[in-house]
């Protein structure tokens, strides 16, 4: 029974990490619900994450669609070189905290 049990179990995980893979794979979002994706199958609470975090990579991925999408003519919004290195700043220091919270999940 054990031996039954353990082969379940080891084609369930494998199972998992093929889909986290597939994840990983198809991930080419910098939206929060991107960078979530990726973490929350290893045990991270969504909940530990700084809301400015969300907020800034959503501001960003808005900003960088509107760029990519559009003639610099017809957008919409014209970002100051200013405050976008400013939001990348608190976007690098946000994802700082978080890789230092991460650390604990790596492999020693």
């Amino acid at each position: 029974m054990l031996k039954k049990d353990l082969k379940a179990f080891e084609e369930e995980l494998s199972k998992a990490l093929e889909s986290y893979k597939a994840t990983v794979k198809d991930n080419h979002g910098i939206r929060s619900k991107n960078v979530f994706s990726l973490i929350t199958p290893i045990g991270f609470k969504f909940s530990e994450i700084d809301p400015t975090l969300a907020s800034n990579l959503g501001r960003l991925s808005d900003m960088r669609g509107e760029a990519a999408h559009r003639s610099a003519v017809s957008a919409k919004n014209l970002i100051l070189p200013d405050s976008l290195s400013k939001m990348v700043i608190a976007i690098e220091t946000d994802l700082a905290v978080l890789d230092g919270k991460l650390a604990k999940f790596r492999r020693t």
